[in-house]
């Protein structure tokens, strides 16, 4: 079967790439319709700069979709599933009046709401204009579909009762690049005990309470590397100045080859805790990364990590957005080191059990199978 994956995603980005994968093993042909979309990355002062702005998205989004619809055109008309990924702009209604022209079934997989995210950025206030448009696209855009894909019920539930459309969800857990991420044993150059946090600096990470934490620790024989950048990277950086931090490396952007040797190098991997919504609905890709890797993972105890795994078994739990919880369950976790290897040895039976690409593929398969085939039974309603 030939899949045509549509629109705008990232390449580079794990989904995508894990995408890719699970197709790969399915036996399915992955057909690429994608093009870059340039957001504007200049500071918005005045009027003028808006209306710039404005015009420059409006034309961007011309110039995208006509050149999605010119290698739609050109490449994908004997495919039988459209597939979207993350992320998405108005290129998916484009996608729909494709699949309706041509009888193609046509499946999305956004992993996050446009609204969603830009409200736990803070990019958008509600109750304004931007964020009722935002709100009424997404509407919209989930109810084209023959399907979504989300990776967690929480998040699920979320979405249905936000926007209520009829559109068919099917779970599919995130997995891991598993070429990529793999046990290593890397000899590690210090005796320090080495806590690692990788991710977009957005509110719903919560680095600060790590910063916050690693002050408390100060005293410890604990070293904090810290890799990525994004929105909140400034002021997390003027916070561990600020806090005269010495156990601490910001390291930035790291590809993932490198990520992994850092996790390989690490005695604990961090996950997300921040006090924002969206918080509670999702298990990042880290989570699942540093547990394919045998490594144990502390993490803020959310809705959607109780809901796939068990806590003080499979990760660490702690306190979300509590810089002390944080900073006491890391402090433990170093004194007590058989519970430490414990916990990355159950985490990673657990990802080669329930989340390992061939498992995740499967699930995948039998998805586009389904509605290839006009069958709708499983999922959530």
């Amino acid at each position: 079967m030939k899949i045509c994956y549509f629109g705008i995603y990232q390449r580079d980005y794990s989904r995508a790439q894990i995408n890719f994968q699970r197709f790969k093993k399915c036996g399915f042909e992955v057909i690429e319709c994608h093009e870059n979309f340039r957001f504007p990355d200049k500071i918005i002062n005045n009027k003028k700069d808006l209306i710039c702005q404005k015009l420059f998205l409006l034309w961007e989004r011309i110039r995208v979709n006509w050149i999605l619809l010119l290698k739609f055109l050109k490449t994908s008309l004997n495919a039988k599933i459209i597939f979207i990924g993350h992320p998405y702009d108005y290129e998916i209604i484009l996608a729909y009046f494709l699949a309706k022209i041509t009888r193609k079934k046509l499946i999305f997989d956004p992993f996050i709401s446009n609204f969603e995210t830009a409200v736990d950025r803070g990019s958008i206030k509600l109750n304004t204009y931007s964020s009722r448009v935002l709100w009424w696209f997404d509407k919209l855009v989930f109810g084209l579909p023959d399907c979504l894909i989300i990776d967690t019920f929480k998040h699920a539930e979320y979405l249905k009762e936000e926007f209520k459309f009829k559109t068919k969800i099917y779970r599919i857990f995130v997995a891991a690049q598993e070429d990529i991420f793999y046990p290593q044993e890397i000899k590690k150059n210090n005796s320090n005990f080495n806590v690692l946090f990788f991710g977009n600096f957005i509110p719903l990470q919560g680095v600060e309470y790590i910063i916050q934490a690693a002050k408390i620790l100060e005293n410890e024989d604990i070293f904090f590397n810290i890799i990525g950048d994004g929105q909140t990277y400034p002021f997390i950086l003027r916070l561990s100045q600020d806090l005269n931090l010495k156990k601490i490396k910001f390291l930035g952007y790291k590809s993932p080859q490198e990520i992994a040797n850092f996790i390989a190098e690490a005695d604990l991997g961090l996950g997300i805790f921040g006090k924002t919504p969206k918080a509670q609905l999702v298990i990042p890709n880290k989570v699942y990364q540093v547990m394919a890797m045998r490594k144990a993972v502390l993490t803020g105890e959310n809705k959607a990590a109780c809901e796939l795994l068990e806590a003080k078994v499979d990760f660490w739990p702690c306190k979300m957005a509590d810089a002390e919880s944080l900073a006491e369950n890391i402090l433990f976790l170093k004194n007590n080191s058989m519970i430490l290897n414990k916990i990355a040895e159950n985490g990673y039976l657990k990802y080669k059990k329930d989340f390992n690409m061939e498992k995740t593929a499967d699930l995948l398969c039998d998805i586009i199978n389904k509605i290839y085939n006009g069958k709708r039974k499983g999922g959530i309603n």
